[in-house]
């Protein structure tokens, strides 16, 4: 990502794609993300002591998102209908390398209790901020599409909800 934004020199970049809810989304809602932290960066000891690196979504994409959210007019780029409107969410996000799909795992219990603003889980946005954030002349945000609610993803993934998911991350 580095490369590209140094070789095209762009004004505005986005990440779009999909992630899974931790609370507060439904499938198919739209999370814009404020921050991203890394929740596996800390220190091992006799217990984890986390470091979270964190990537900030630049203020005037934010204040974009946040004007956008209150709109309804990007829905009218959705190619298919939905059967229910998806909200938008301009809040925290965390990342890392690990796929969640168990809120009975000790990662997803670690992500609630050190992050308990973050409302989505994905594995790539904290490296796409820091790519922007070594070109401060580039403004940056995450666009993520609820795909799934951690339990039960295998049967989000069959119901079709990461191209639901995704169609709407890149609608709005």
């Amino acid at each position: 990502a580095e490369r590209a934004i140094a070789f095209f020199k762009p004004d505005v970049i986005l990440f779009v794609g999909v992630a899974g809810g931790i609370k507060d989304v439904k499938l198919g809602d739209v999370v814009a993300g404020t921050k991203v932290y890394g929740y596996e960066s800390g220190k091992v000891a006799e217990i984890f002591k986390p470091r979270p690196d964190v990537g900030l979504s630049t203020h005037d994409m934010i204040q974009r998102a946040r004007a956008e959210a209150r709109k309804t007019d990007w829905l009218a780029r959705l190619s298919i209908p939905t059967e229910s409107t998806p909200n938008v969410l301009v809040k925290p996000i965390v990342a890392g390398e690990k796929v969640v799909a168990n809120s009975e795992s000790g990662v997803f219990k670690f992500i609630k209790q050190n992050f308990s603003d973050a409302i989505a889980v994905e594995m790539e946005g904290i490296g796409f901020l820091q790519a922007a954030h070594a070109n401060q002349r580039v403004s940056a945000l995450i666009i993520r599409g609820i795909s799934d609610l951690i339990d039960g993803k295998s049967e989000a993934d069959a119901s079709g909800y990461q191209e639901i998911a995704a169609r709407h991350a890149s609608a709005f």
